[in-house]
């Protein structure tokens, strides 16, 4: 018997199928979203860590230099106290005036500016003002002196002369100059502002270590980077758990397409069972992905 203009029967509309089909398609927007938001989580830690190494460094560097620069004041110190100790006990105001010269300069031009803050030293401003005043001649009046007579100023006239004669063998006989300074260092003495006796005294009886001053003060900046290096990396660390946490929410997710997909194998009523633990997963692995902290 022939077939032929047999309509063909359309197979009824089926809501297992329409819920299948939505529940694959949710979870698989779900687990792309944890995943992009696990990818952008990685990167930050990574940043994140480069960083905290990169501070990390400049920290290690910081504190390298802060110890050359204390163990350069520790020595500076100690040769500016064995030239007060010199200048004590000189035999003659000469060396004594040096020895405190060269202790003024080691002090004044070759510490570290938080050094010379320990020691409690006076200001270069102060030094300079004190040098100034002290260098400063008095003035007085000028004595009244009679009116010149016509005598006086040829007597004048002749000593001039004199004095202008003997100038040449004068120069001749001369003994060389013996108060040329014979160090860069005396150079620098003599131009700086030299700290007084009873300032240079008082360094004997100072040391850096009095307090923790000094130390804080020049570890300052390599402490403060490694606290810096120290939050970048709780930052990747953060970073880390909030892509662990995403990557999680993706397992979820992928739970819910097995359960999809284990109900479209079947014909039975089972299907449904599937279906709806596939949907139960899908609500818990969407309100733990909102749940988390996105990266952006």
């Amino acid at each position: 018997m022939s077939e032929e203009g047999v309509t063909p029967v359309e197979k009824p509309f089926e809501l297992f199928e329409l819920v299948t089909a939505v529940l694959l398609g949710l979870a698989a927007i779900g687990a792309a979203l944890a995943g992009l938001q696990s990818g952008q989580w990685g990167g930050r830690q990574m940043e994140a860590f480069a960083q905290a190494n990169s501070i990390t460094t400049h920290a290690s560097k910081s504190y390298s230099e802060a110890v050359s620069d204390m163990n350069s004041d520790y020595a500076v110190i100690g040769q500016a106290k064995r030239l007060i100790l010199e200048g004590i006990d000189a035999t003659n105001e000469t060396d004594k005036r040096r020895s405190f010269k060269l202790a003024s300069y080691y002090l004044t031009q070759q510490l570290d500016e938080t050094a010379y803050d320990a020691l409690k030293l006076p200001k270069e401003k102060e030094r300079a003002q004190a040098a100034h005043t002290a260098g400063t001649p008095a003035t007085t009046p000028a004595a009244a002196t009679p009116p010149a007579t016509a005598t006086t100023t040829t007597a004048a006239t002749e000593t001039a002369t004199e004095e202008k004669q003997a100038e040449p063998a004068a120069a001749e006989t001369a003994a060389p100059a013996t108060s040329e300074v014979d160090t860069e260092e005396e150079v620098e003495a003599e131009m700086a502002a030299p700290l007084e006796e009873k300032a240079l005294i008082k360094v004997l009886g100072s040391e850096l270590h009095d307090d923790d001053s000094y130390e804080t003060a020049m570890f300052a900046e390599g402490n403060k980077l490694f606290a810096d290096a120290d939050k970048k990396f709780e930052e990747g660390r953060k970073a880390n758990n909030n892509g662990d946490e995403f990557e999680l929410a993706g397992l979820y997710y992928t739970i819910a397409l097995f359960f999809a997909g284990l109900g479209l194998v079947f014909k039975t009523k089972m299907r449904w069972g599937f279906a709806g633990a596939g949907i139960i997963v899908l609500l818990i692995s969407t309100g733990y992905l909102i749940t988390r902290t996105w990266a952006s």
